[in-house]
């Protein structure tokens, strides 16, 4: 139970991350998006606090914001503006993980690292006792 906690203030920092990178920069106050990012991140709940107190833009009733039109699935290009990448010598072609797999496995390293914390605990209380 003592964890339940942190796993709120992460995940309401996770909410965070992505609420301040999906919304337009017309929709952000008082601080550009990059500063948001680095105090929700830096100082986790504080910074979430601060953001959907402060920086989130709550008012439906204010400016809409101007959004480009997406082109239909008929006008875009069909073919790709860049090159794929060469493949590599192993046959395969390098890829970054998303942020969704990132999350993951941050957090399987936290499971880890607290079953190993949990463990060594109980085997100190069996040493002493």
């Amino acid at each position: 139970m003592p964890y339940v906690f942190s796993l709120l203030v992460l995940a309401a920092m996770v909410f965070a991350v992505v609420d301040i990178i999906t919304r337009d920069d017309a929709q952000i106050r008082l601080m550009p998006k990059a500063l948001w990012l680095i105090l929700v991140i830096l100082v986790p709940l504080v910074g979430v606090i601060l953001w959907f107190v402060l920086g989130r833009e709550h008012d439906a009733g204010s400016e809409p914001v101007v959004r480009m039109p997406r082109p239909q699935r008929s006008q875009r290009p069909s073919a790709p503006a860049t090159p794929p990448a060469p493949p590599l010598p192993g046959g395969g072609v390098g890829a970054v993980p998303e942020p969704g797999v990132w999350a993951l496995m941050i957090l399987g390293f936290g499971a880890v690292g607290a079953m190993l914390r949990r463990r060594r605990g109980r085997t100190l209380d069996a040493a002493v006792a």
